[in-house]
């Protein structure tokens, strides 16, 4: 089903070799690269201290049901150290997956978190190839805009988290609007830093259950992808009793916020980040908040425009979207439209006169949606 979601086919059902027919990355490069430190690539020391502390969290289930998806290998891993054979198992191939991707994509920059992600891909897939293919279709869309140099554009995102309550469950809005605002900016821009975990794990590191991560995974995939945002609106407004009760402070509010608890109700999360969609679109808390994306954001790459339904605007990613343009331009979006720039539009005039003068000329398509 994940594969789907990906719009990667299933192996069972090709005569093509997964990988091989659906990456970007030669078939020889996941085989060579290292599972070790090699100064690679400049990310290489953080994954390597960041896969070491990976697989913590990986429970006797999780080994067998590992060992069932990755063959003989795995299993006799496995019954030569139980659990921690398991686990160092698990570490090798993450950190085979997570060098390989940046050896083939040296445009990508890694995160602290991004090894979450893959780790639950690799319990998912079993098979180290199938869950590279994941994450690299991930890392080229859904995460693109994580994975620059800096984190300028993620936490961006976040500035739409506050508007999105403050809409959808005013008093909470308001209340987190006051704990925050000892903590802005020079520009006064109160940023929610306690999500920067929840958007850029997909929840992965602030949820210990296995199933919980699972059901959030599965549902952050089938979705757009401001999707984390929606959702932890909905985690907000799933605890917004606890959150009322706290002093509006930043210290108290991060604290608690920091630490999800055990018995957070997922689903119902789910259901109200859906609720919020169907309510409030992209484009209109895009509109709302007064955002700005850069030439290349992947949000660039789905419909932004009024809100179908959720599932039914997945498109399936292309090789193209991964490229980087060397100057970003900004694109404000404001009241119904998004601001051109002057000479963009005077292209586009241009354009439109040589379709209308020339009958033979192929239509081209809408840049937005």
């Amino acid at each position: 089903r994940w594969l789907s979601l990906l719009s990667l086919p299933d192996p069972s059902s090709t005569k093509y070799p997964l990988p091989w027919s659906c990456t970007l990355t030669p078939p020889a490069l996941l085989a060579a690269c290292p599972g070790e430190d090699d100064g690679v690539h400049s990310d290489v020391d953080q994954i390597g201290r960041d896969v070491i502390r990976a697989a913590w969290n990986v429970t006797k289930e999780d080994c067998i049901q590992f060992t069932k998806k990755g063959g003989i290998e795995h299993h006799q891993e496995h019954q030569r150290a139980g659990i921690a054979g398991c686990r160092h198992a698990m570490r090798r191939r993450l950190a085979r997956i997570l060098r390989c991707l940046f050896l083939a994509h040296p445009q990508l920059h890694y995160y602290q978190g991004l090894h979450d992600i893959a780790l639950v891909l690799l319990l998912v897939f079993g098979d180290e190839q199938v869950a590279f293919v994941a994450l690299e279709r991930l890392a080229l869309h859904q995460l693109r805009d994580a994975l620059h140099e800096s984190l300028t554009e993620i936490c961006a995102t976040l500035d739409l988290l506050v508007p999105l309550v403050r809409v959808e469950d005013p008093e909470l809005g308001a209340h987190l609007t006051d704990a925050h605002r000892d903590a802005a900016d020079a520009s006064g821009r109160m940023r929610p830093i306690f999500a920067l975990p929840w958007v850029l794990t997909w929840f992965a590191h602030s949820i210990e259950s296995r199933e919980q991560q699972l059901r959030v995974m599965e549902y952050l995939l089938s979705s757009h992808p401001l999707a984390p945002v929606y959702l932890s609106a909905g985690i907000l407004c799933t605890v917004r009793q606890s959150l009322l009760e706290l002093p509006a402070d930043f210290t108290s509010m991060h604290g608690f916020l920091m630490h999800l608890p055990p018995s957070l109700d997922v689903d119902g999360a789910i259901k109200l980040a859906d609720s919020f969609l169907a309510h409030t679109s992209p484009r209109q808390l895009l509109r709302r908040a007064g955002a700005q994306l850069a030439y290349h954001s992947t949000l660039l790459d789905w419909p932004i425009n009024d809100y179908e339904d959720i599932h039914s605007i997945v498109r399936g990613p292309d090789a193209t979207a991964a490229a980087v343009p060397p100057t970003p331009m900004l694109w404000t979006v404001a009241h119904h439209r998004l601001a051109m720039p002057v000479a963009a539009a005077a292209v586009a005039v241009a354009v439109a006169l040589l379709v209308r003068n020339t009958a033979a000329t192929p239509a081209v398509p809408p840049l937005f949606y």
